[in-house]
């Protein structure tokens, strides 16, 4: 797949790469300039695809639109950077990106892939390039919507400095084929993650989406993708958060939508949505949340319209280059 360029790419990913590569060797990268951080908030959050509109009479995308867009910019979500999964009918996404408004930019792949658009707010950052990635053997046949994952390498206006966003969503299924293919695109991932922040001299980058394992799942001998991650080097954020920031930890990330619902998953182990960062040391998280929109007075009923199968899970990061 092609990737897209705005206005302010001046050279291509193969030469910006090799020339970041270079002055990083000599120690003269942008960031080695001057030392810089910032705090920002991530979100990552299945919208549930309107293909299954028919699958949940009653809920469809046109009843949850509002509500969808609603948890989005809700006090307690408002995400810097903001990546949806199940996006593979495109009128669904530009319907949200309207409902988000100018406040918010976004990269959208005219391919009909699940992560189809990263979002993020247009005062804090701005766009140097994007594209998608193959996440996937060339062995592995089908899964179109999921096999790629969609990126953006974004100039933090605060500071100046870049970071990079891929967004993912990994096939569904507890059979050993579907697990092994999890497994090793997420191999896939933390290399690319490795090969992004090293060339461009060490700029942090940000792994999220809809990974569909358990944290603790083993099939076939092969542990999760998010364990995986965290073993190669990209911490998983609810792991590596404070204890005392997470919200809603004994919830499943996924919801039962027809009884509009939240389910129980004890000390974060039913996890399916994660946040994965690099490299350690230009990555802090701050806190991991589950966000919830309870009905008042219970712990396990939703207000209604519920706005997707999923839970938003959002993290707040502090990122510094230096």
């Amino acid at each position: 797949m092609t990737p897209t360029w705005n206005r302010r790419t001046v050279l291509g990913t193969a030469a910006a790469l090799a020339s970041a590569s270079a002055l990083a060797a000599t120690g003269s990268t942008p960031a080695a300039a001057a030392e810089a951080s910032a705090t920002i908030r991530v979100t990552t959050y299945n919208m549930l695809s309107t293909e299954y509109d028919d699958h949940y009479p009653g809920i469809t995308w046109q009843t949850r639109r509002n509500a969808f867009a609603s948890m989005v910019r809700h006090p307690d979500n408002d995400p810097d950077i903001l990546a949806i999964q199940e996006g593979h009918e495109r009128p669904q996404v530009d319907d949200l990106t309207t409902l988000l408004g100018r406040c918010y930019e976004h990269f959208t792949v005219t391919e009909d892939v699940s992560p189809r658009a990263i979002i993020w707010k247009a005062a804090k950052f701005d766009r140097l390039d994007a594209g998608t990635v193959e996440l996937f053997d060339p062995s592995v046949e089908g899964y179109l919507h999921q096999r790629f994952g969609t990126w953006v390498r974004l100039e933090h206006l605060g500071t100046g400095q870049q970071l990079m966003v891929l967004n993912v969503h990994l096939p569904s299924g507890a059979s050993e084929e579907r697990h092994e293919i999890r497994y090793h695109a997420a191999q896939a991932m933390a290399e690319q993650v490795q090969q992004w922040s090293a060339g461009y001299g060490d700029i942090p980058v940000i792994l999220l989406g809809d990974f569909n394992s358990y944290y603790n799942t083993v099939i076939g001998g092969y542990e999760s993708g998010p364990k995986l991650l965290t073993s190669l080097g990209l911490p998983e954020a609810y792991a590596a958060a404070p204890a005392d920031t997470r919200l809603n930890p004994d919830y499943e990330t996924y919801l039962d939508l027809n009884a509009a619902k939240a389910k129980p998953g004890v000390d974060g182990t039913r996890r399916l949505d994660y946040v994965h960062t690099y490299p350690t040391d230009r990555v802090e998280v701050l806190s991991w949340r589950l966000l919830i929109n309870f009905r008042e007075g219970s712990d396990t009923d939703l207000r209604t319209p519920v706005p997707s199968d999923h839970h938003p899970t959002s993290v707040t990061l502090r990122l510094s280059w230096t």
